[in-house]
């Protein structure tokens, strides 16, 4: 049951991003990994391996939330670090292999505010990022 509900809050944030995508496109961003901008409300990547370099660049992209999936040690400093650049910060750690809820609904409700858009979505994200509308293959976007 739970691993159903999981997939179920990954289709919904996978339709979120892909309503309106056209070809996501990879940009390479100073201190973010496999950034990718998928449409005018979100952009996605790896970890953000210089906050120093990236949270700028983002700002300056105009990028006004950053969403962190993976939590961590470097959290609370990201947290600073972005909330100093005049952006949002939302932290949802998920463990993929807990499978628990309770991120997911805060998580979803974040994705849908427009008033946070666009938003940078990491350490979690890549796969859907690079679903399209017209190839809803999970398989294939994990390439």
């Amino acid at each position: 049951m739970k691993h159903r509900t999981l997939l179920w809050a990954s289709l919904a944030v996978a339709t979120h991003v892909c309503i309106a995508a056209a070809a996501p496109q990879r940009v390479t961003i100073a201190g973010v990994n496999n950034f990718w901008r998928v449409d005018d409300t979100i952009s996605t990547g790896g970890t953000i391996t210089s906050r120093e370099m990236a949270i700028p660049e983002l700002k300056r992209r105009g990028i006004r939330s950053v969403i962190n999936l993976a939590g961590g040690a470097d959290a609370e400093a990201e947290r600073a670090a972005v909330e100093a650049a005049g952006m949002k910060y939302f932290l949802f750690a998920i463990d993929p292999m807990a499978l628990d809820r309770a991120p997911v609904d805060p998580l979803l409700k974040a994705m849908n505010d427009r008033a946070n858009f666009p938003i940078f979505v990491h350490s979690g994200a890549i796969a859907v990022s690079r679903m399209s509308p017209a190839s809803w293959n999970s398989r294939a976007s994990a390439r």
